[in-house]
């Protein structure tokens, strides 16, 4: 007797049912904050992007508040995405994930590296977005960066 394999049996129509049949019909509400003059200067390359439920600040946005972005109401936000580049000051990113943390928002970061950085600059950047992020992505090119968000749900 043949038995029937784990993917056709999933497959089948008796187990068809126990799928969901419609689409996430609530787009996440995302937060991109870049946190440095280099990250910043990408906004010409995203503005050209279609973008479902994205709003885009740079750190210029927050200035030397206690409470960044404090204008805005945090809690219309279920992620917030911070990007910031290897070697530039990235000491927004603990207020910002304070701020996302108070707030119950889950927070996740992009790190730009240039091809000439070395691993302790990596590591150095790293432990500045580390504490405050449950996803931490380095990547090697900014080009990279609109199908990120895209995945994310921007």
């Amino acid at each position: 007797m043949r038995r029937m394999s784990e993917s056709a049996r999933s497959n089948s129509a008796a187990q068809s049912r126990f799928r969901v049949q419609a689409p996430n019909s609530a787009p996440r509400e995302i937060l991109v904050v870049a946190l440095d003059n280099s990250c910043a200067q990408l906004g010409p390359m995203l503005s050209g992007q279609s973008w479902r439920s994205a709003t885009f600040l740079n750190f210029q946005d927050f200035g030397a508040s206690d409470d960044p972005g404090s204008a805005m109401s945090w809690h219309s936000f279920d992620l917030v995405v911070m990007v910031g580049s290897v070697g530039e000051d990235l000491a927004l990113a603990k207020a910002i994930g304070s701020k996302a943390l108070a707030c119950g928002i889950k927070l996740s970061s992009l790190l730009l590296r240039g091809a000439d950085t070395s691993e302790q600059e990596v590591s150095a950047a790293l432990l500045e977005l580390r504490p405050w992020s449950r996803t931490l992505a380095v990547v090697d090119s900014a080009d990279t960066l609109p199908a990120t968000l895209h995945a994310l749900g921007a």
